[in-house]
């Protein structure tokens, strides 16, 4: 319900609000999210190295994941443009 409430409330800055999403229906730390790129996504999954961790990571995307992805990019590009931690 909660994110639900969070996914109609206005927000500013696009990219922010669906990486948050993204993030609440994956999981992903901010530093992953951050750092996702398109060539991260395939098949309707997720495949990435975590960076605090070190360690490989699969997560298969649900619905709302994928829609929160947008449009999709050159395998290089970033898939969220986001500020800083600290912005």
């Amino acid at each position: 319900d909660e994110l639900q409430l969070l996914a109609k409330t206005y927000c500013g800055n696009d990219h922010v609000k669906r990486a948050f999403l993204f993030a609440c229906n994956t999981g992903l730390r901010y530093c992953d999210v951050k750092i996702l790129q398109w060539r991260h996504i395939q098949s309707g999954s997720l495949q990435m190295t975590q960076q605090k961790t070190g360690k490989p990571v699969i997560i298969n995307l649900n619905t709302s994941a994928l829609r929160l992805l947008g449009e999709k990019g050159k395998p290089e590009e970033a898939v969220f443009t986001l500020p800083s931690h600290t912005g």
